[in-house]
């Protein structure tokens, strides 16, 4: 019975915990060791601080000591630890921390705990201090506290591009040192793919063109979702090769899936398709980006929906080689809906809507959220013993529809969040359950159109702006729980809904374009960082200089017509002018 199975992997957790607890205290001898050596109360505290008593005292070999095995041994122990605890053991045992501090050790750590950091440098001191052997303790370091950061900063960057400014949430994704965006609500729906170099002065972007010999494109939609088809927590060549700047003769195939949308302005019409498309970089000194569409697709017509990419590694490579596709909500026939539908990426055949997965509480329907793979639950124990579950964790947005005046007008914007579990059953097993929930008194945060992403290899999620009236205000969610993010630098972006971002694989957060409900729809780059670390992609922008007085770069002056560059320069082309 499902209660006696709980029970069990209650009381099979509980085995370990004690367990785990034990090699702990065992490891940081805790286990009478002192008092087997005879030192009084007083000389076992300095004998902890490494200092000497009054008389000398001579260390007595215990039988089966860890301070006795070997090296290797010892690091095997160790390795049965979270890198958090053989932090703490580093730093309560003096005999262990050598050994706790090899390199190969934390690079474990990472693979357990941060799939996909290894081959990336988070901080931007990673390996400078202490060389290649530090790399790795700085890096666990950095993404250990990470998700706990309450500060933000942010930074306006320069930008010379034809994009204009997008709301209708267009896409943006990085790929081996590239930043890339594509579509979203420009003058009308969009379906042109820039691309801008990361790492130089001021972002450059060049319009890619997505050729079409193998099949025409879906027809431009906006408020469709735009997921990138590529599992980056895995030590693949493609996924290392996805997270850093390309070598000579070195080449990334990455596909990209364009779902749904809006047909038509005003958010009519929403749009019954899907399309894929491929993207081609060659390293070298004269790099070459190529896209074509690779096929497409129908789908139930729907907007505003979330689309997330489940892995094989997750789904079950044997009935889904390469994956599947998880739709989440959105609008559908002009009402929200909470219903559930899965791509097969490799048939390419949707496997039906589930209109209600599981039994029990279920949420709210919605529009405008987030939707991102996580592990789950994050308990102590898990990292160790390679037993992770994932979710995908459902965040905020709202319930507009067309009954209430379409989804960035109407109904209320929603504060709370669930978890999407069974997975890997491919939809047999799908079934919600509550993570948190807030109060719009306490966080105007995560209401429809928010800037939702992970942070990075951890679990946590970022949720910034959106709602309408949209506010600044910032969270960090980590399983079940949730912390408001403050602002630590000034200015910062306007706060706004329905625009574009992405976390670089170093920890940077860019944002791109969005709608504020006075009117503005912007199309500025910020990039930004949480905690007091900058990383390196972050520190290497140049720094912004000016007075106090400055206007904000995204204020637009009151003698000056804000005419939209894209079209300025539309309009000056159709005069036989040149760029």
């Amino acid at each position: 019975p499902s209660h006696q199975a709980r029970m069990f992997g209650f009381f099979w957790k509980w085995l370990q915990e004690i367990w785990r607890h034990c090699i702990n205290i065992a490891l940081c001898g805790r286990l009478g060791f002192f008092k087997k050596m005879g030192l009084p109360d007083h000389d076992r505290k300095a004998a902890r601080k490494g200092q000497k008593t009054g008389t000398a005292t001579e260390r007595v070999h215990i039988p089966n000591s860890f301070f006795l095995l070997s090296d290797e041994v010892q690091i095997q122990i160790a390795s049965f630890l979270p890198g958090y605890e053989a932090g703490h053991l580093a730093a309560t045992a003096i005999s262990a921390s050598e050994t706790i501090r090899e390199g190969r050790l934390w690079q474990h750590y990472l693979r357990q705990e941060f799939p996909g950091a290894l081959g990336v440098h988070f901080n931007s001191g990673s390996g400078e201090a202490g060389g290649a052997e530090e790399a790795p303790i700085s890096t666990y370091k950095y993404l250990h506290r990470l998700p706990k950061s309450d500060t933000i900063r942010w930074r306006f960057v320069d930008s010379d591009h034809d994009l204009g400014g997008r709301e209708g949430s267009p896409g943006m994704f990085s790929l081996s040192g590239w930043l890339f965006v594509f579509g979203g609500w420009g003058h009308g729906p969009q379906q042109d793919l820039h691309a801008a170099k990361l790492g130089q002065e001021r972002l450059r972007f060049e319009e890619i063109d997505i050729a079409t010999e193998i099949t025409a494109p879906p027809r431009p939609s906006y408020e469709s979702k735009i997921t990138l088809l590529l599992d980056q927590d895995v030590d693949s060549e493609e996924a290392l090769l996805s997270k850093r700047p390309l070598n000579e003769g070195e080449s990334l195939r990455a596909k990209v899936l364009v779902s749904g949308g809006f047909l038509h302005g005003g958010y009519r019409n929403a749009f019954g398709g899907f399309g894929i498309f491929e993207i081609t970089i060659t390293g070298g000194m004269d790099e070459k980006i190529s896209a074509q569409w690779l096929h497409v697709g129908a789908m139930e017509p729907r907007s505003n929906h979330s689309a997330t990419f489940i892995p094989p590694r997750v789904a079950g490579a044997e009935r889904f080689p390469e994956g599947y596709l998880l739709v989440v909500g959105g609008n559908s026939a002009g009402r929200v809906t909470r219903d559930v539908t899965i791509l097969d990426l490799h048939t390419l055949v949707w496997n039906g809507t589930l209109d209600d997965i599981g039994s029990g509480v279920e949420p709210r329907s919605r529009n405008s959220h987030s939707a991102t793979l996580l592990r789950y639950p994050h308990t102590r124990g898990d990292e160790t013993q390679g037993s992770f579950r994932y979710g995908v964790l459902v965040v905020g947005g709202g319930d507009g529809d067309g009954t209430n005046g379409s989804p960035p007008h109407g109904g209320e914007d929603l504060t709370d969040s669930w978890w999407i579990l069974g997975l890997e059953s491919g939809g047999a097993v799908l079934h919600w359950e509550e993570a948190c929930k807030w109060s719009l008194l306490t966080l105007n945060a995560a209401g429809r159109g928010h800037v939702g992403l992970r942070l990075g290899p951890t679990n946590s999620v970022l949720a910034w702006s959106g709602g309408n009236p949209s506010s600044a205000c910032a969270m960090v969610l980590t399983g079940n729980s949730w912390h408001a993010v403050s602002l630590a630098s000034s200015p910062g972006p306007i706060p706004r809904a329905f625009g574009s971002s992405c976390c670089l694989p170093d920890g940077t957060i860019v944002i791109y374009g969005g709608w504020n409900p006075s009117g503005r729809t912007f199309e500025h780059f910020w990039f930004g960082y949480l905690g007091a670390e900058a990383p390196p992609t972050f520190a290497r922008l140049p720094a912004r200089t000016g007075s106090a007085n400055e206007r904000h770069p995204e204020q637009a002056s009151p003698a000056v017509i804000n005419i939209d560059a894209r079209l300025l320069r539309q309009l000056f082309r159709e005069r036989g002018g040149t760029r």
